[in-house]
Order: C-alpha cells, then sequence, then structure tokens
C-alpha cells in the first residue's frame, strides 16, 4: 500500500513538531495489510489514533528524552529503523544524542516481573480480551527483541528476530494477531518458554498482584492499573511510556 506524505501530514495534528515514518513501511518489508506507523511529536501528550491504514503513535519530545535514557526498545527502533518526514526541530538527532542503551538482563528482569498480569481462565480473559492480548504480545516481541539484539541483532523485523531466535512461531506475532482465548494462549506459552518462567499468580487478583508488587516494580504496578481502566485505551506503543511511569 502506498500512502503518500500529503495525505500522512493531512491527518497529522496541527501542531505536530515532528512526524517520523518507522516500523515495516520506513523498514521497506511491507505487505498488503501493514499499517503506515508514524510516530508523531507533539507539544503536549495526547492520546494516539489511527485514520484507515495510518496508526500515529503520539509523544512529546520530554517523553521521548526520558525513554531514550532509560533504554527505551521503542526509542532504539526510531533510531534503527526510521524515516523524518518533518522534523525541523531535529527530534531524531536529540534522542539519538540522549539514548542510553538498556541491558538484556534489566529488560528481561521488567518483563518477568510483570508475567503475574496474564495468568487467567476463559471467562476472566473474556473480561478484558484485548488488553490481556496487547500486553501478552507487547511482552512476548520485547523479550523476543532483547534477546536476538544480544545475539547480534539489529533488526525489528519479527521475521528476521524469529530466524535468529531459531523459533519460526514468532514470525507470526503481529500487533494485530488475532484476539481470542487460543490465540491469547499462545502468545503467553511463546512467552514462558522464551523467559523460561511459566506466568504465575501467586496472589490470587489483578488488584493482589498490584499492591503487591508496588514499590519493588512500578512497572508492573502500572501495566496493572492499566488492565484494570476499562476506559482508557492500551495501545501498543503507548506501553513503552508505562515502563517509564507516565501514566502513574
Amino acid at each position: 500500500m502506498h500512502t503518500d506524505n500529503d495525505t500522512i501530514e493531512t491527518h497529522a495534528a496541527q501542531d505536530a513538531r515532528a512526524l517520523v515514518l518507522f516500523g515495516s513501511h520506513a523498514r521497506g518489508d511491507a505487505s498488503e495489510i501493514s499499517d503506515v506507523d508514524i510516530l508523531q511529536v507533539c507539544p503536549n501528550p495526547r492520546a494516539s489514533y489511527t485514520v484507515g491504514k495510518i496508526s500515529y503513535s503520539n509523544y512529546t519530545l520530554q517523553q521521548l528524552l526520558r525513554m531514550a535514557r532509560t533504554g527505551s526498545l521503542f526509542v532504539l527502533h526510531l533510531l534503527k529503523e526510521s524515516k523524518p518526514l518533518v522534523d525541523s526541530e531535529h527530534v531524531l538527532v536529540r534522542i539519538r544524542q540522549a539514548y542510553c542503551p538498556a541491558s538484556t538482563a534489566t529488560i528481561l528482569s521488567q518483563v518477568k516481573q510483570s508475567l503475574p498480569l496474564l495468568p487467567c481462565d476463559q471467562q476472566a480473559f473474556l473480561e478484558r480480551p484485548v488488553r490481556l492480548t496487547t500486553l501478552a504480545i507487547h511482552l512476548l516481541r520485547t523479550t523476543a527483541y532483547a534477546m536476538s539484539f544480544a545475539q547480534g541483532g539489529d533488526s525489528f523485523s519479527m521475521i528476521d528476530v524469529a530466524q535468529r531466535l531459531n523459533l519460526p512461531k514468532l514470525a507470526s506475532i503481529r500487533r494485530d494477531t488475532n484476539v481470542n482465548w487460543p490465540s491469547f494462549c499462545d502468545v503467553v506459552e511463546q512467552l514462558a518458554e522464551l523467559v523460561g518462567e511459566i506466568p504465575k499468580n501467586p496472589h490470587g487478583s489483578l488488584e493482589a498482584v498490584i499492591v503487591n508488587a508496588w514499590p519493588e516494580s512500578s512497572m508492573c504496578v502500572s501495566l496493572g492499573l492499566r488492565l484494570l481502566a476499562e476506559k482508557s485505551p492500551m495501545p501498543y506503543d503507548d506501553l513503552d511510556l508505562i515502563w517509564q511511569d507516565e501514566w502513574l
């Protein structure tokens, strides 16, 4: 699918300070069903949104700089595989200068701390299927990226990551994976295989997980609160903000 810059700018926020293409279209391996991923840098926080096939992930420069300093994989994605469409304030240069890589151990520790949020039966899954599926996919992809980079990988293509890790099933994991119980269980199973730990909730409820995670795991607390907040959105890329406590 071809989307020209005029179409992207037409649906962008009037006060956007930068528009940056990232993801498969920037990388050059987009398919007919691939979304056009746009980083939109705005002066104030606002919700991400989608217009047709164009997905606008909204951040402030301050958020991106904070994420860069803590080794955000989303920021690394931007630095490795993005193309500026509008960037008069040199956003990419500034976050590159601020970027400080996070260790694989740190990333995997963050993931493991959040595993207790995932265990549920089918009835509990149906209470928040999109949120649980989104979270499981995010944790799986994050783990896979971290492990791939630790082995010398440098691509955010899940096909490339799956080949490097010799785990073919990973190639089919997309942000828009079908939201249903079997798909969720499959993602959780793959995540458990990667981290070497089966997700368990020793506390019995999400509320109890959140209470017991404080203050050792602020990420788990933040993710748990978002799972419980039924009326607020939980887009994939915004989960990186949760890791920076932007939503607490």
